[in-house]
């Protein structure tokens, strides 16, 4: 490369007085006393062209590595799995959305909404509530003791929203955060606070609003870029794990915040139990793997999420955005104890998902949207950065049935059932209810994936 041509300016001397006037390059006339001859000025500008060729190539040879680790799919981009595990992306893949964007896909089936600007201590909950089922039906659908295992409670609910609010992490923050799968309360959104989850909102759970909980997660997604909706999801409120304490297991109070997992980790969480991946046949499979698995047809994806269970028994601050650590993990699972410190014990709070998969389509190259790390261009090995977050909106008359009637009686509740013995339902009225109103979850209850394209 040649060298930069050298000024014969002495360096005492202004440069000033070898720039030509514009009024004598408009004559046509050469400047007094310039520096660079005929000759100079061509090297001179020769150099400038070879300066400018080296910069080209480079850049060209940079965005050629670029290309080698990054695949793209279509206009959208995509995703590729690198030799050390983690996954380069197109940044078209992973911009946020705008808001309106996102909004195409909001589940805005009326029935989720009848009763959503009703305070929660207001709610008619004779539309939300199934009336009382005999002993017959009980004894024919297997509902009973438990052997070994403590009372249970489920319930199903359905896909509501997509976000990149998150209320606990980012609160007041529009679209600050990774990507979010919203299920239960309709309206939860970055302003949302303990009191406007509890007090308002429709639901997209089993019960509507009597369960306006607000539950949200990163977002699932596949090698292209799509963000991959779970085909079923259910709630799970059990005794297992932590021994009955003395006065029975305590009622989630309302507005409660809680994070499950952790969107942090640069490494991923070992499996357990009721937290982590598998494939598997449905629902209930238990994990197997600390990371996303690759599954194909006839399996389908699986995930469990396991929520602390420990609270200190503060007051809950209903009017505030910020985020108090009320909860903990207990200590072991089987048979773990909560700390002296937190010594209100809740049922276990684990949530499932499955995800099911087109014929021939794999789960390679998958990961939550909590994996990305926009900064450096590169995305975690799929399923590392597992997590959950959760602000408690159920009706204290529901919750307090079936955590008396289900959990404290050691009774299976099964799916939806508040109570597992006739005898004992909830009174609303002169009307006796034991079950929440289904919602069916008929949106994505069939073998088909559900694939939304995020890309604005």
């Amino acid at each position: 490369m040649p060298t930069k041509p050298v000024s014969n300016t002495p360096k005492s001397q202004s440069a000033k007085s070898h720039r030509p006037s514009l009024r004598s390059l408009a004559r046509g006339i050469r400047p007094r006393n310039a520096s660079f001859g005929r000759r100079q000025a061509i090297f001179a500008a020769l150099g400038l062209v070879v300066i400018a060729a080296v910069v080209v190539v480079f850049v060209n040879a940079a965005g050629g590595r670029n290309k080698i680790s990054l695949s793209f799919t279509g206009n959208t981009g995509g995703a590729m799995q690198q030799g050390d595990g983690s996954i380069a992306f197109s940044s078209t893949s992973h911009t946020n959305a705008p808001v309106s964007f996102l909004e195409k896909y909001r589940n805005t089936n009326p029935k989720y909404s009848t009763q959503s600007k009703t305070p929660s201590a207001q709610l008619d909950l004779t539309k939300l509530l199934e009336p009382g089922y005999t002993d017959e039906w009980f004894a024919f659908n297997g509902a009973g003791r438990t052997d070994g295992q403590g009372g249970q409670f489920r319930a199903y609910c359905t896909f509501s929203h997509l976000s990149n609010d998150d209320p606990i992490v980012y609160p007041g923050q529009q679209g600050a955060a990774h990507l979010h799968t919203y299920y239960g309360n309709t309206e939860s959104n970055y302003a949302s606070t303990s009191r406007s989850i509890v007090d308002s909102g429709g639901s997209t759970c089993d019960g509507f609003e009597a369960n306006r909980t607000s539950y949200w997660f990163p977002t699932m997604m596949d090698r292209d870029g799509n963000a991959r909706i779970p085909n079923y999801m259910i709630l799970y409120y059990k005794n297992e794990g932590v021994d009955m304490p003395p006065g029975g297991y305590t009622a989630i109070p309302q507005g409660l915040k809680m994070l499950a997992g952790d969107s942090k980790v640069t490494k991923p969480l070992p499996h357990s139990y009721n937290d982590g991946w598998a494939c598997g046949g449905g629902l209930f499979t238990n994990p197997t793997d600390d990371l996303i698995p690759n599954c194909s047809k006839p399996n389908s994806l699986s995930h469990k999420l396991l929520f602390p269970r420990c609270w200190d028994g503060l007051p809950i601050d209903f009017t505030s955005n910020t985020y108090v650590t009320h909860v903990v993990y207990p200590s072991g699972y089987h048979g773990g104890t909560c700390p002296a410190s937190h010594p209100k014990v809740f049922a276990e709070i684990s949530i499932l998902f499955e995800w099911k998969l087109a014929p021939g389509e794999t789960t390679q190259g998958w990961y939550l949207s909590s994996d990305v790390n926009h900064s450096t261009g590169k995305i975690l090995p799929g399923g590392t950065t597992r997590h959950g977050d959760y602000i408690a909106g159920w009706n204290k008359t529901v919750v307090d049935s079936w955590t008396k009637d289900c959990l404290n009686t050691q009774w299976n509740c099964k799916t939806d059932l508040l109570s597992n013995k006739p005898n004992s339902p909830v009174f609303v009225g002169a009307g006796k209810y034991t079950a929440l109103k289904p919602t069916n979850v008929e949106m994505f209850a069939d073998d088909k994936p559900v694939i939304y394209d995020v890309t604005p």
